[in-house]
């Protein structure tokens, strides 16, 4: 899993440090966003609007929000990052201009519809033989606020114990469970509303352990297309949250 994380690290920041020389487009009419990949979905969505209505192009690099913000803070270059959790904005420190509040993640245990574990409740997640993955608390969003819920729970060594995996992303962690290599994961709800999720089922959290994650949109202190990079953070504030909810993100 490192090797792959270092890898893809490598692949992101020769992406963009070659997409910077190129000088694609004049700087008043184009946009770089950094977004969380578990936020892909309403982040298309929102940009191709975006585009429609004031004729900018934007090109969005998607990854880990941690890798993401290491890419960021090497090439000193873009103009909106929007990752997975304020966390990573207080990281950023003085790259960012400053940051709004646009949605929440709320988490969820996902199985399979023909699981045989017969997992139907959050408890269940502690029985022997259950083999359940979570994000990695190290490199993204959903891994930290895991282990924050995790925490909370009466007992949190008797879930710990059935974690043999553990993904980069909550998209990674969704597909761990696609793929039948685990019986069940925690990831992010709104990623039951994706094609892929159609042979899924949500299994519901004690709400006393729910712990949603704010989702900021901040605008870098290096942009080269700052009155862009405003309208941009003003269109999402706006519009954008009602696609954030379409979505099936909170706030």
């Amino acid at each position: 899993m490192l090797k792959k994380t270092a890898f893809f690290l490598f692949m992101l920041f020769a992406g963009v440090t070659i997409f910077f020389s190129a000088g694609c487009t004049e700087p008043e009419k184009k946009l770089i966003v950094y977004a969380g990949k578990g936020l892909k979905s309403a982040v298309e969505d929102i940009v191709n609007s975006f585009q429609q209505k004031h004729k900018v192009h934007v090109n969005v690099i998607y990854g880990g929000s941690q890798t993401l913000l290491s890419v960021m803070l090497k090439t000193k270059k873009g103009d909106i990052f929007i990752p997975g959790g304020l966390q990573f904005i207080e990281e950023a420190g003085e790259f960012v201009a400053y940051h709004k509040i646009i949605a929440e993640h709320l988490p969820a245990v996902v199985v399979r519809k023909d699981n045989t574990k017969e997992i139907f409740s959050f408890h269940d997640l502690t029985r022997p033989g259950i083999r359940l993955a979570v994000g990695n608390k190290k490199t993204c969003a959903l891994g930290k606020s895991t282990d924050k819920l995790l925490k909370q729970t009466e007992n949190p060594p008797e879930f710990l114990k059935n974690v043999i995996m553990q993904g980069s992303t909550a998209n990674e962690v969704l597909d761990l469970v696609i793929q039948e290599e685990v019986d069940a994961v925690i990831t992010f709800k709104h990623l039951l509303n994706l094609p892929k999720s159609r042979e899924l089922r949500k299994v519901d959290i004690p709400a006393s352990l729910i712990v949603s994650q704010k989702i900021p949109l901040a605008v870098l202190r290096v942009s080269e297309n700052r009155k862009v990079a405003d309208l941009f953070c003003t269109f999402v504030e706006t519009e954008g949250r009602e696609i954030f909810q379409k979505h099936g993100f909170g706030g």
